[in-house]
């Protein structure tokens, strides 16, 4: 359907994202690698973890009725 987002339009724009995201971490002198990203696709409802390994950080988005 013509100007219908969906789940898999989401996932692919937040992975771009992300790509560009690792790119532009060269100018930061900050490399960071596609590798070291973790990303969860969780459907509503879930149980978020308790707790983070040691040294990673978490970003949290959220996908309610295609936005």
């Amino acid at each position: 359907m013509e100007g219908v987002t969906t789940m898999e339009d989401w996932e692919k724009e937040i992975e771009d994202a992300l790509k560009d995201f690792v790119t532009t971490t060269v100018l930061a002198r900050a490399t960071i690698g596609w590798e070291d990203l973790e990303v969860e696709y969780l459907l509503a409802p879930h149980k978020p973890p308790s707790s983070l390994p040691r040294g990673k950080m978490a970003v949290y988005g959220f996908w309610h009725d295609g936005k």
